[in-house]
């Protein structure tokens, strides 16, 4: 049965310019087709799977996945470099379980970024996470010592940053550094100084920020939750469901390993960003669509039905969709 798309409403984004209130494309909601052959070929890879799992993380398919995403309007993803030969892959070898404390360039990049964020206007609806590409044209980039790439989603955009310049990346992406925030001094003078000091936030001059190069990106780019350090239950779905993606999927859409988005007892997780090209003004539109409890046997119902303008209740986390402002 046919159901239409509710409105998706996130008040505290409420704020950020870019973020719109229902997707670009249409979608109808629907419940999963032929559920018994799909949860019974579901309930069989599980229980495989879970021989190999400690107990606690077993992967229970009849859990309910709430409906939830993180609330954010920019997602930022550093590109791993590509696979040395002879080593393990960059996302099982080299993303530590808390991937914001690896001191290893480019991976540094993150903990500074994330902590240069929060000093930022627009810093608190920012996402940081590594991507490893399995597929597609972001997976032959050269390695570069001195300089990391990361993808800014909805920009559509890679830019290439070096190591002294986080910081002002930081307050770019940002929105500039925040020039009113409240400190102990502030809350001496009394609390008809902290109000107005409030009031004045929107019309304060922000620090300047310097713009930075970039290429456009303009393709479909999905990713799956496979940081294997922090759960290994993700590290072992990620690469057999990008394995399945590669068979269904159009050839230019770019596959890629994330680390850690959160809800490992839901694995696989997935997120689909589409992209749908730029508006009169330049600006790129991006729906970004959250998946949870998806298993190898499920990629094709789940890939199928988004093809055909459906989104599967059961499987959805939520989403957002997303209007760049260059």
């Amino acid at each position: 049965m046919l159901r239409l798309a509710p409105t998706l409403r996130y008040p505290n984004l409420a704020k950020y310019s870019n973020f719109a209130a229902c997707f670009h494309r249409q979608y109808q909601y629907v419940d999963i087709p032929d559920r018994q052959n799909v949860y019974h070929e579901c309930d069989c890879y599980a229980k495989d799977l879970n021989h190999d799992l400690p107990r606690y993380s077993w992967l229970d398919i009849n859990l309910k996945l709430p409906q939830k995403t993180p609330a954010y309007h920019k997602h930022l993803l550093l590109i791993s470099p590509p696979d040395l030969v002879g080593q393990e892959p960059e996302w099982k070898g080299s993303w530590q379980r808390k991937l914001e404390l690896n001191p290893k360039w480019p991976y540094s990049v993150i903990g500074e970024l994330k902590s240069s964020l929060k000093n930022t206007r627009h810093g608190d609806g920012v996402l940081v996470n590594a991507m490893s590409i399995i597929h597609g044209e972001l997976a032959n980039q050269a390695r570069r010592e001195n300089t990391a790439n990361i993808l800014a989603i909805p920009d559509m955009k890679i830019y290439e940053i070096r190591e002294k310049d986080i910081k002002e990346f930081a307050n770019f992406i940002g929105g500039g550094a925040r020039s009113n925030t409240l400190n102990f001094a502030d809350y001496l003078k009394g609390a008809m100084e902290i109000r107005k000091k409030l009031e004045t936030e929107d019309t304060e001059v922000y620090a300047a920020v310097n713009s930075f190069s970039s290429r456009e990106f303009g393709k479909n780019l999905v990713l799956v939750c496979g940081h294997h350090q922090r759960d290994q239950r993700c590290g072992i779905l990620a690469p057999r469901i990008i394995k399945k993606l590669q068979t269904i999927v159009e050839p230019e859409t770019e596959l890629g390993i994330v680390s850690h988005i959160g809800g490992h007892k839901y694995a696989g997780n997935l997120i689909f960003y589409n992209y749908l090209g730029r508006d009169n003004a330049q600006n790129a539109k991006v729906d970004g669509l959250w998946f949870g409890k998806i298993l190898p046997t499920n990629v094709p119902t789940l890939v199928k039905n988004l093809n055909d303008g459906n989104i599967i209740s059961e499987w959805f986390r939520g989403g957002i969709s997303s209007r760049s402002k260059d």
